[in-house]
């Protein structure tokens, strides 16, 4: 028995050290961690921030992939982000742009907050749209369903590729929820019975789009 008992003190003393802290503990706060790579996943959300630009060429390159991206206080410029997939921000959200040109692919959500008089190009899973006034929106959404509230004077297209197409999905109006009555606050339109002439500003926004060279490493954001 004397030995039974010696062998379970040896093995807690073993199991004790073989689990004792070595070194003052570090605080949270101080413990150095790894700086994440360009356009890897980062475990915090750290937006990254575009503001205060003025008849500007934005390009959004490999560094904002599988980012949080915030746009605010945008007037008269152009925003690209990238084609690919991977390179792809998980979210975007945008506030106070006016008369700006954006073409953008997102992972997750576009959130997009007063703005006005945009010509819009979006792929996402997800878009929600809040004070929104005479805007073109060219989306594809895999949700199939764009949410819209405060809004007015909004025309909803489709695309496919390089094509302007009919819209594919449903918009819900937190200000008109009944389907009874045409909805004041947008159309969702097909290009082929619209004015050509409406779309020459969508289509060449379409075509640099997919034609600007993003970089799968490196950082080739720039701003014109």
């Amino acid at each position: 028995m004397a030995k039974l008992f010696l062998a379970i003190e040896r093995a807690e003393y073993d199991t004790k050290k073989r689990f004792a802290f070595e070194g003052l503990p570090i605080p949270p706060a101080t413990a150095p961690r790894e700086k994440p790579l360009p356009g890897s996943l980062s475990t915090e959300y750290e937006p990254l921030k575009i503001s205060s630009r003025f008849e500007k060429t934005v390009v959004m390159g490999a560094q904002y992939a599988k980012l949080h991206i915030y746009l605010e206080n945008l007037g008269k410029s152009t925003i690209l982000g990238c084609t690919d997939a991977e390179l792809a921000p998980w979210s975007v959200h945008a506030q106070d742009l006016n008369a700006c040109k954006v073409a953008i692919r997102c992972d997750g959500p576009i959130i997009l907050h007063n703005v006005s008089d945009l010509i819009l190009i979006l792929e996402c899973h997800q878009l929600r749209i809040h004070s929104m006034q005479n805007c073109q929106i060219f989306a594809k959404v895999s949700n199939d369903r764009v949410i819209i509230e405060g809004s007015k004077n909004l025309a909803f297209f489709g695309y496919s590729g390089t094509e302007l197409t009919l819209a594919s999905f449903a918009v819900d109006d937190f200000d008109w929820p009944t389907s009874e009555a045409e909805n004041p606050h947008y159309k969702l339109l097909d290009p082929q019975y619209v004015d050509n002439d409406d779309f020459e500003e969508t289509s060449e926004l379409l075509r640099i789009w997919k034609n600007t060279a993003f970089e799968e490493a490196g950082v080739n954001s720039h701003v014109d």
